[in-house]
């Protein structure tokens, strides 16, 4: 039976991937001539650029350092594709202007549809990009470092964010992880953190989780009650 090993992209990409497909249905019962409506949407898509580009800056800055070290010609055949990435944020922000700018039922609809077009775009070419870095990128960096050298990059990675950004990434975790992943994430939290932490952990579990799930994972943690 072949090994499991550390998947430093793992739990992040989980996260991702459920800020994507949210955003993604939420984008396909949008009224663009309804203007609460496009604010929603418009909210979403931001917050897809800002989480998207600040994970490749951090793949970048932590991961590709390692992986260069290896495979220097595979970390520049990824680092082009964090540059198509980039270009496909700049084009969904630039459909966000037009929906913003827009004034008639007419230009509201003709800017939705820009938004639904560069927003699906963007969606296909990163669910590709983060299955390549979680077999590609995974299989150089398993076959140069131990599980315990890659689990060092989460930790770095946690260190190097301000807490706010770190709070909208592990609110998509949050909603991506299935429920056991998430109990051992907070398990670990009580064991290596501070009580503050994860009682900050805890308060965003609650606005993210349905209410029975959260229920179990407070029974996890052996946490009654945090004011």
């Amino acid at each position: 039976m072949q090994q499991l090993r550390f998947n430093s992209f793992g739990q992040i990409h989980k996260g991702l991937k459920a800020l994507l497909y949210h955003t993604a249905l939420t984008l396909q019962h949008t009224d663009f001539t309804d203007d609460e409506q496009n604010q929603q949407a418009i909210s979403l898509l931001k917050e897809v650029v800002l989480l998207f580009d600040g994970h490749a800056h951090t793949e970048d800055s932590l991961v590709f350092p390692m992986l260069n070290e290896v495979a220097p010609d595979l970390v520049a055949e990824f680092e082009k594709q964090h540059v198509r990435d980039h270009q496909l944020g700049e084009e969904m922000e630039a459909a966000i202007d037009q929906l913003e700018a827009a004034g008639s039922r007419a230009e509201k609809i003709k800017a939705g549809t820009q938004i639904q077009l560069a927003f699906t775009e963007f969606l296909a070419f990163n669910l590709s990009h983060m299955n390549q870095e979680e077999t590609i990128i995974n299989e150089k960096l398993w076959a140069h470092y131990s599980d315990d050298e890659l689990m060092t990059i989460p930790q770095k990675v946690v260190a190097t964010i301000p807490p706010e950004k770190n709070a909208r990434y592990g609110y998509w975790m949050l909603k991506g992880l299935p429920q056991k992943e998430i109990i051992d994430w907070y398990n670990e939290i009580k064991e290596n953190a501070p009580p503050f932490v994860l009682a900050q952990m805890l308060k965003l579990a609650e606005s993210a989780l349905p209410q029975e799930k959260y229920q179990l994972l407070l029974k996890s943690v052996e946490t009654l009650v945090f004011a």
